[in-house]
């Protein structure tokens, strides 16, 4: 009895945890709180409308100069999280709608930065030929009180680098140099600490702002906010309907397990609320999936979850329904639910890992969303499911 009240504790303080953990986050491991994150899919309350220009009116662009820069602004705004972000051009202006009303001017001002960024030998003073093209991702990193920007290189884009880089690592002087707009913001790299395998770290100053940067082509010279007003989104009220009705289904789903495998139920619930809660970090701290269709791939995962976790409790049900007891449903049935999800979750795992490495995109956005809810469940399930579900057996 004492052991299966430790199993109880331990489940609550697992679930406490992974409450608390998004809410609130941790510094200790610099781990953010959802609270702090801007999404536009989240922001129900309205958002802000800002209008640019080039500062430089004798530049001579053309149309097409025009549409690269709102490719480069709809990249970097994606790149900071704000996937929802709407930028079109009208007449000799760029307007961008973002679903966020604190989205203040000075921070448009800095993405609207010609953002043109090098990568120099800090001895020869020779700058590396590499574009945005050359990297796979580039995120926002912190440690202790240190800012780094994170890029993982394509196969082409290190292979190109190491090509670069080879003399310079033999050289005695192995560092580059790193500016963005002539020392607007600007650092150094050790290739000996800073480089491994296909990522390479660059400390600066505002991580965020050069991360956008890094992952889009240079403007053609600096934007001025001409104009900034906060709107009410026409959508917001389609954005509430749409959460409330997703938040339904979840419940409803959750106590259709809850109803149809009574203790097993139960604790099947609790595993899939930590699946989600889980996701809830990894938008915290990944930037991961924060427009809509990355929602809905998270949703589309969280329903599979779900459709497992059924099967387990019908497998039980079956044998409760022979009047067996709970203990004895589970003992003629655990066993092979266990072997069966690990086959499905580890052949889910082995798949998703192939996939990612020929395709990119949306397909590898679900399939980003499939392998976190995957690899979170096979560990829940142990910890939440397997254990409860013995507890009680054990109990009655």
């Amino acid at each position: 009895m004492k052991k299966n009240l430790f199993v109880y504790i331990f489940i609550a303080l697992l679930m406490a945890t992974l409450v608390i953990v998004p809410l609130v986050g941790v510094d200790y491991y610099d781990s953010a709180s959802i609270c702090d994150v801007s999404s536009p899919v989240l922001s129900l309350g309205g958002g802000s409308r800002v209008t640019l220009v080039f500062e430089d009116d004798s530049l001579g662009l053309q149309k097409e100069d025009y549409e690269q820069a709102v490719a480069t602004l709809k990249k970097r705004f994606d790149t900071l999280g704000y996937s929802d972000t709407v930028v079109e051009l009208q007449n000799d202006a760029i307007v961008v709608d973002v679903a966020v009303k604190s989205f203040v001017k000075d921070s448009v001002q800095k993405v609207a930065s010609t953002g043109k960024w090098t990568f120099s030998d800090l001895y020869q003073g020779s700058t590396l030929s590499l574009s945005a093209t050359d990297f796979e991702e580039v995120i926002p990193v912190s440690s202790g009180s240190s800012n780094y920007v994170r890029i993982e290189f394509t196969s082409d884009g290190l292979s190109k680098f190491n090509d670069q880089v080879s003399s310079i690592i033999n050289s005695g002087v192995p560092y580059l140099n790193f500016s963005v707009d002539e020392g607007t913001d600007s650092g150094w790299v050790s290739l000996n600490e800073n480089f491994s395998g296909s990522y390479l770290y660059v400390q600066v100053s505002d991580a965020a702002t050069v991360s956008a940067f890094l992952a889009s082509d240079p403007l053609p010279g600096n934007m001025e906010v001409t104009a900034h007003e906060i709107i009410e989104p026409t959508s917001g009220t389609v954005r509430t309907i749409v959460i409330i009705a997703c938040a339904a289904v979840a419940v409803a789903l959750l106590a259709v397990l809850i109803l149809k495998g009574k203790w097993a139920g139960v604790f099947s619930a609790l595993a899939l609320i930590g699946v989600g809660l889980v996701y809830l970090v990894a938008f915290a701290n990944y930037r991961f999936s924060l427009s809509w269709q990355g929602l809905i791939f998270v949703g589309v995962t969280m329903l599979l979850l779900w459709a497992f976790y059924f099967w387990a409790n019908m497998e039980i049900g079956d044998e409760l329904k022979k009047g067996r007891s709970l203990s004895g449903a589970l003992s003629a049935r655990l066993s092979k639910i266990t072997l069966r999800g690990l086959l499905i979750h580890g052949s889910v795992v082995f798949v998703g890992l192939l996939l990612l490495i020929f395709f990119s995109g949306a397909f590898s956005t679900f399939v980003r969303a499939l392998l976190w809810g995957t690899l979170a469940n096979i560990v829940l399930y142990f910890l939440v499911f397997y254990l409860g579900v013995n507890a009680v057996a054990e109990s009655k």
